[in-house]
């Protein structure tokens, strides 16, 4: 997985990203409009959009200024599943082999420990969790208080 934040003032084309599929995430701001060929309205809060890659993206800001998140995987070779959920303590993320987190801070402020080192995120911060090994789950810990954005991908075609 990849990601991307975009800052919008005003309509523009997001480019093209070559035999990937991709998430948008409306973060900030009231509405946003995406044509990759369909038309995709976004809304507050954090509407989304799967689109394929492969075709530069028409967006348009009827209601002015965005911050958009865009997410990119190789086509065909994840599911990926998106939500958003409050933190107050502590919450606990598991992935096996060929599995991945993606954690977006919105708000607030988390600590997030691998067992590997602790690392602080702020919001607009992201970071990706990797799976464990075969016959092995891997356990991330965050800690803190907010929001974030969660993203699970199972990957296909990998050793």
């Amino acid at each position: 997985m990849h990601l991307v934040q975009w800052e919008l003032s005003g309509d523009a084309v997001l480019p093209a990203e070559s035999h990937r599929d991709r998430l948008l995430v409306l973060l900030a701001g009231q509405q946003l409009q995406v044509n990759d060929g369909y038309v995709h309205r976004l809304q507050v809060p954090l509407g989304m959009a799967r689109c394929a890659g492969d075709r530069p993206l028409q967006v348009l800001l009827p209601d002015g200024p965005c911050r958009v998140l865009d997410v990119t995987w190789p086509h065909g070779q994840c599911d990926v599943q998106c939500w958003q959920r409050s933190l107050a303590g502590s919450m606990v993320l598991f992935s096996a082999i060929r599995e991945s987190w993606l954690v977006f801070l919105l708000e607030g402020a988390i600590t997030l420990d691998t067992g590997k080192g602790e690392q602080t995120l702020a919001p607009g911060d992201g970071v990706i969790l990797m799976g464990g090994s075969a016959g092995h789950i891997q356990r991330h810990v965050l800690h803190g208080s907010g929001s974030v954005l969660l993203l699970w991908c199972k990957h296909y075609g990998m050793a």
